[in-house]
C-alpha cells in the first residue's frame, strides 16, 4: 500500500477545540475518503463479526451513485446546500452523463 497523502493531528484535550487550516493535501485526502465512502457498501467477514466497506464490484452501480452525487450537489440537496440556489453549478450535470454511458 503506498504511504499516506496527509497525516491530521487530533487534538487531544478533553472538551475543547483547536483551529486548523486545511491545506491541499489535506482538502484532497478528504475528498477523497469521501469519494471512496460514497462508493462502498459494508460486508461482513464469514469468519468474523466485523464488517468493513468494500468498493461497489458492478460498473453499472457505481456509475448510478456517481450520477446521484452529481445530481445532490447540482440540486443543492448535499449538507451545506442551498436549495434556493438550486442549478448554480449547473455544469456539475455533465460529468454523470459520460461517468454513465462508457462501459
Amino acid at each position: 500500500m503506498s504511504a499516506p497523502v496527509a497525516t491530521f493531528k487530533t487534538n487531544n484535550q478533553s472538551c475543547s477545540v483547536q483551529d486548523v487550516a486545511l491545506k491541499c493535501d489535506k482538502l484532497w485526502t478528504m475528498g477523497q475518503q469521501e469519494a471512496i465512502s460514497r462508493l462502498s457498501v459494508p460486508e461482513k467477514s464469514f469468519f468474523s463479526k466485523s464488517t468493513k466497506m468494500v468498493l461497489v464490484s458492478d460498473f453499472g452501480a457505481r456509475a448510478a451513485r456517481i450520477a446521484a452525487a452529481y445530481a445532490e450537489f447540482y440540486l443543492e440537496r448535499g449538507e451545506d446546500g442551498k436549495p434556493d440556489l438550486n442549478g448554480r453549478f449547473y455544469w456539475m450535470g455533465n460529468p454523470p452523463i459520460f461517468s454513465t454511458r462508457q462501459k
